[in-house]
């Protein structure tokens, strides 16, 4: 089983497995490392005769700790059962947190057209949206572009953190170290042990880091040294390819020998890496 973030979903997209052998679940790096685990707590429980997995991610992913307003939009909306509510608040006992989770919990229709209203706040299109549990309607464009006019939906917004905040890297040439949040090193430990109790094991690797931001693995976290290209490989210092392409053919090809031969894969490298979003 392969997981990880959106720079390891351009080099194993679901879908492309190259035999029945594997299975590619990546996602987003919104998830955090809670969302693949549970990702691969479901996968096992579908496919009893798997054991082993690969989680790929950049080293910024496994910092990311479910905080507003990316853990409402991506993590808190697709996991967001009881059980899910509970374990997150046991590891986080976040107030605010734990309010946004029980709300995709109990209202996931109204959660969802929040969020859309938030981030898109003149595209919020009502027939995308679940109604099963909408307790509003909003038919009037927010008053102001980033705070709905709705009184419910102000509320979440405020709740909810808001738009996007603008993602800082660290300086070029300055070597960070590679660093488990805790909601990283609880779940990290869960797939580990879920793992095992299959009797396979989790391989943690590193999605391509830029090689003018060099990381420090001093506990070892990652099972082989990071992958590093150039930062002109990068189009938005995240993401393989140049800005506004997400990856052409011949750099998609070139960079998926590279990491096949770096962390040895080379049986399950799909034949083809994903060239768009």
């Amino acid at each position: 089983m392969y997981l990880g973030d959106s720079v390891a979903r351009q080099f194993f997209p679901p879908g492309s497995e190259p035999n029945g052998r594997v299975r590619f679940l990546t996602s987003n790096g919104g998830l955090s490392i809670a969302g693949s685990y549970y990702l691969l707590e479901e996968t096992f429980r579908q496919c009893p005769r798997a054991q082993d997995a690969v989680l790929l991610v950049r080293p910024e992913t496994l910092q990311v700790n479910l905080e507003p307003p990316v853990a409402s939009d991506f993590f808190c909306s697709l996991f967001h059962t009881r059980r899910h509510v509970a374990e997150v608040f046991s590891v986080k006992r976040d107030v605010r947190l734990t309010a946004i989770h029980v709300g995709r919990w109990l209202l996931p229709g109204t959660m969802a057209i929040n969020s859309a209203w938030r981030q898109v706040p003149y595209q919020l299109v009502r027939p995308l949206f679940s109604r099963r549990d909408l307790t509003i309607a909003p038919t009037v464009a927010p008053a102001e572009p980033e705070v709905p006019a709705e009184p419910l939906l102000r509320w979440i917004s405020l709740l909810a953190g808001g738009r996007f905040a603008t993602v800082h890297f660290p300086g070029p040439d300055r070597v960070t170290d590679v660093v488990l949040a805790p909601v990283a090193e609880h779940y990290l430990a869960r797939m580990q042990a879920l793992c095992r109790a299959r009797g396979g094991t989790l391989r943690v690797l590193a999605s391509p880091s830029p090689a003018s931001r060099p990381w420090r693995d001093a506990d070892g976290v990652f099972a082989e040294p990071i992958l590093y290209l150039p930062m002109d490989a990068f189009g938005d210092q995240v993401h393989v390819g140049p800005p506004g392409v997400w990856m052409p053919p011949q750099i998609a090809t070139a960079v998926a020998r590279q990491l096949s031969a770096a962390y040895a894969l080379d049986g399950d490298m799909p034949t083809r890496p994903s060239t768009d979003r």
